[in-house]
């Protein structure tokens, strides 16, 4: 099974294990179905993939009175190579020991130990200086003979490389022999106490194991219940997809957790348990509350609960607590349906006046049968828990109010159904949202078929289809402007932002500004005008950032119901494009704030999806893939319509890093499905991440033919902003380098043309990298240098790393080909030392092979452009292709392959080509 969430502790101990102190210990310990034997087990792969020698054994529950048990398990088969090299007769005392020969002679603990710790120090020795591993899981159940001498064998060994590694429940790790290791190995101890694993890390173990789209909500409940105890969560999801599947409104308990927990509960007297079945129905019960349901008597249950580590509390914070999230989970299924429904409104009495929403909650649990008042009341509350940025507890309420209404096809019923969707999406709950919507297209009353498509329209994944829902829903909302203007700011982002249709896109912006206008609503206006200076920001309109501020002076950030949808994220990206990052992440960092106290996790997503790519440009690559992790699994768990963003993010951290396969893997799937979809935003990206992706490994070949098909998209759709896409300048290398200096030429006026109307640094920037480039495919090297010159001034006053570095490396190619070969080595040796501190191996390696240029070749080694070219001549290129890639002349080819003929005694290209075939 793969290892999740323990990366730094599995980091800690490969350090140990390489360390050159002898010897080293690791000791894990944590509670039972903490991880400790996957980890345990992680360790032991990764010494067997040293080449290590590892022994190991696991501790056996059970009343076993065969002595040395564990020992003979660890030494086996290893032992059998070592009998020879230790004394006869420790030989035959420990042949006795593990049970394969009788003893005739006197034996004692002390000479067993000698023997052991002999044949220890012989299998050590056939490890020809690696380590020796002595391994033990579960170490609380081992045989008290293997223990006592085990710890008689971590002092004799303390003269060679031997790791000791043991797992251990938390209650015995300072015990046993993790008290031994300490005391004769002190600081060299590494001690791992595990604690509970993070969401993240549980729902990947548990998509990982059953695998299929699971609802968030689910997950949210398994996650809770669990503590952050890995075999917990999976327990609850077998059980769960057993009895139910992976869309069940709750977690199931397997019946062996169940069992053991109502055991526990059974011990309670019964007036305790009759409290804690009152304060399990609560969201946040107290002793006041429980007064109030169950009289001033309940004060000493409370206490035999607390002295029973059934119930916690932290004084002063009033609040009662259940010490485990599957106690609270096992109390309530004591309660028979009836007895539960009238605990439920005695509830309600008791919190209507202090807080009415968590009151409906309960009345809706103690509902006995459809009620419209009840349906009204709870259907309030959910919209009051949706407008509070509550929408986990909204949906809930929403969903009852739903069930209590007596005529399910009346105005009410379908209102809350509406609601019922809004609570989905708020939620992420997108399958949930997709399969309520198709089932109520086909009963839905004429009157509303716009409310629905409008939201049918929103969760909607591919683009086309999108627009056309929210084209028919404009059309049917009537007379309401407010509305109607949501919509259409809803229509214009997908038409101008997924579609790239901006023309159309800004028609539809500027009426859905003139009904937020006329709708006199600034939230509705703020959206609108968001979208309205985005697509201007995107079309390359100088007075987009006058419109974008302009809108966010409208209203604050705080009263808008999504957040992601501001002008503050449109202002970011403005910025992002640029090149001006740190306003792009301030801006996004509120919004993501401001998202996070909705309880909005997809306007999160929207923010950590920008941030990411924010981060990345800022060099803060960890940053990054923290992000773009985040944004990966976000569409993994909730069936989010668009996941070509989360494809975009992931492989552009890959791609910079030099993971190649990978980036081109998750880039290439990315471009497949969004194009499939009608997402052309995030194929553009994709398409980006590749092109850019081949350029790293200098293959400008492959490059063009991911790039090239962007250029009549966007001559045809009228995007101007030259960084909203990182394509224009990487096209222009491409092209130059593989001959359309032509092309290149016409693409970098436009950028150039771009970079001085907008002032824009970014533009600046990749345009005079871009102009040096054509230039060297054009034999000018020193208009190269003149070109390029300030885009390393530039970029390295911007704080943009891989514009730095990729700058320098192209002005120190471009010195070196103009015969400044002091002023190449010092810029080269600069550019390497900025890529390598980002990560970009494949970029560093290209600078150290340009700086290896700069050396002297010997008579009979080849030079790396004599390596180069010979690749390139046995991959069947012309001597004018292979110049056109290398950016050098074709005499200059020429001169390499006669060196080439000489040093390697060969006539011609084909005895070139056999020879390196042989």
């Amino acid at each position: 099974m793969r290892l999740h969430g323990r990366d730094s502790e599995l980091a800690a101990c490969r350090l140990a294990l390489r360390s050159d102190r002898a010897p080293v210990g690791i000791v894990i310990s944590g509670e039972p179905g903490i991880g400790k034997t996957l980890l345990y087990r992680a360790i032991m792969h990764f010494a067997t993939a040293s080449g290590w020698q590892v022994l190991s054994t696991t501790g056996l529950k059970s009343e076993s009175t065969v002595p040395f048990i564990n020992l003979a398990d660890l030494l086996d088969p290893a032992v059998y190579e070592v009998f020879e090299k230790i004394p006869p007769v420790q030989a035959d005392v420990l042949r006795n020991a593990l049970h394969l020969k009788a003893f005739s002679g006197q034996s004692d603990t002390a000479l067993v130990a000698r023997a052991a710790v002999n044949a220890f120090r012989a299998i050590a020795g056939t490890t020809e200086g690696k380590r020796l591993v002595v391994a033990i899981d579960d170490e609380q159940w081992l045989d008290e003979d293997t223990r006592r001498l085990l710890g008689m064998a971590v002092a004799w060994l303390s003269d060679i490389p031997v790791a000791w590694i043991v797992s251990v429940r938390s209650e015995q790790a300072e015990d046993g022999l993790g008290q031994v290791l300490a005391h004769a190995i002190g600081a060299d101890v590494v001690r791992l106490g595990l604690a509970g694993l993070d969401e993240a890390s549980i729902v990947g173990l548990i998509t990982d194991r059953f695998a299929g789209r699971w609802s968030s909500r689910l997950l949210r409940h398994i996650i809770k219940l669990s503590n952050g105890n890995p075999y917990v969560a999976l327990e609850l999801a077998r059980e769960t997809m057993a009895v139910a599947d992976r869309d069940a409104a709750i977690a199931r308990l397997p019946h062996s957790l169940t069992g053991s927990l109502r055991a526990r509960l059974n011990r309670l007297a019964p007036a305790t348990m009759a409290v804690i079945q009152i304060a399990a129905l609560d969201t946040r019960p107290t002793r006041q509350l429980l007064r109030a349901v169950a009289g001033e008597q309940v004060d000493d249950a409370v206490d035999d609960a607390l002295a029973s580590d059934v119930l916690e509390s932290s004084p002063p914070n009033p609040v009662l607590r259940f010490t485990h999230p599957l106690l609270r989970e096992v109390t309530r299924a004591t309660l028979s349906g009836p007895v539960r429904r009238r605990l439920h409104r005695a509830l309600a009495a008791a919190v209507a006046v202090e807080d009415m929403d968590e009151a409906a909650r309960h009345l809706a649990a103690g509902a006995e049968e459809p009620d419209e008042t009840l349906a009204a009341t709870v259907s309030a509350a959910a919209e009051r828990m949706l407008s509070q940025g509550a929408p986990s507890r909204a949906v809930i309420l929403a969903e009852a109010a739903v069930a209590l209404t007596p005529d399910a096809n009346g105005p009410s019923a379908w209102r809350r159904r509406l609601l019922e969707l809004d609570c989905l999406i708020a939620a992420s709950e997108w399958d949930r949202c997709r399969a309520l919507a198709e089932r109520w297209v086909v009963t839905v009353p004429d009157r509303l078929r716009g409310e629905l498509a409008a939201r049918r329209g929103w969760i909607e994944a591919d683009g086309e289809t999108a627009a056309r829902l929210l084209a028919t829903a404009l059309t049917e909302l009537g007379n309401d402007p407010a509305r109607a203007a949501r919509v259409g700011t809803e229509l214009a982002q997908r038409v101008g932002v997924l579609l790239l249709r901006l023309t159309e896109a800004r028609t539809i912006a500027r009426k859905a500004v003139r009904q937020a206008r006329h709708a006199e609503d600034p939230v509705v206006l703020r959206e609108t005008l968001a979208v309205e200076g985005f697509l201007a920001a995107l079309s390359g309109r100088s007075g987009a950032g006058r419109l974008l501020r302009d809108a966010i002076a409208v209203a604050d950030l705080e009263n808008m119901p999504f957040p992601y949808h501001s002008p503050e994220t449109r202002m970011a990206m403005l910025h992002m494009w640029r090149g001006e990052l740190n306003p792009a992440r301030e801006l996004h960092h509120a919004v993501l704030k401001a998202g996070e106290r909705r309880g909005s996790e997809e306007s999160c997503n929207g923010s950590r999806l920008h941030l990411a790519e924010v981060e990345w440009r800022a060099g803060r690559w960890a940053e990054a893939a923290q992000y773009a992790a985040s944004v990966e699994r976000y569409g993994r768990e909730t069936g989010y319509r668009q996941t070509g963003g989360g494809a975009y993010v992931v492989s552009l951290v890959a791609a910079g890093r030099g993971e190649v396969e990978k980036a081109r893997h998750i880039a290439g799937e990315g471009v497949r499905i969004t194009e499939s979809q009608g997402d052309l935003i995030h194929a553009v990206q994709c398409r980006c991440v590749l092109g850019q992706l081949e350029l790293s490994i200098d293959d400008p070949a492959a490059a063009v033919t991911w790039l090239d098909p962007l250029v009549p998209l966007f001559k045809e759709r009228g995007i101007g902003e030259p960084g909203a896409f990182l394509y224009i300048p990487d096209l222009i290398e491409s092209y130059a380098r593989v001959g359309r200096t032509d092309e290149a030429k016409e693409c970098l006026r436009r950028l150039k043309k771009a970079a001085d109307r907008l002032h824009h640094p970014w533009a600046g920037i990749t345009s005079g990298r871009a102009e040096a480039v054509l230039h060297l495919a054009l034999r000018d090297p020193v208009a190269a240098v003149q070109a390029v010159t300030g885009s390393v001034a530039e970029a390295r006053e911007r704080k943009l790393p891989l514009e730095l570095g990729r700058s320098l490396l192209v002005l120190g190619t471009a010195q070196r080909r103009a015969r400044q070969r002091r002023d190449a080595a010092h810029t080269l040796d600069e550019a390497i030392a900025v890529l390598d501190r980002l990560g970009a191996s494949c970029w560093a390696a290209l600078a150290r092979a340009q700086r290896a240029r700069l050396a002297h070749s010997s008579e009979d080694v080849l030079t790396p452009a004599e390596q180069r070219v010979v690749e390139l001549v046995t991959q069947g290129l012309t001597n004018t292709e292979i110049a056109a890639i290398m950016l050098i002349s074709v005499k200059t080819v020429e001169a390499n392959l006669t060196r080439v003929y000489r040093k390697l005694g060969v006539r011609s290209r084909v005895e070139l080509a056999k020879r390196t075939a042989s």
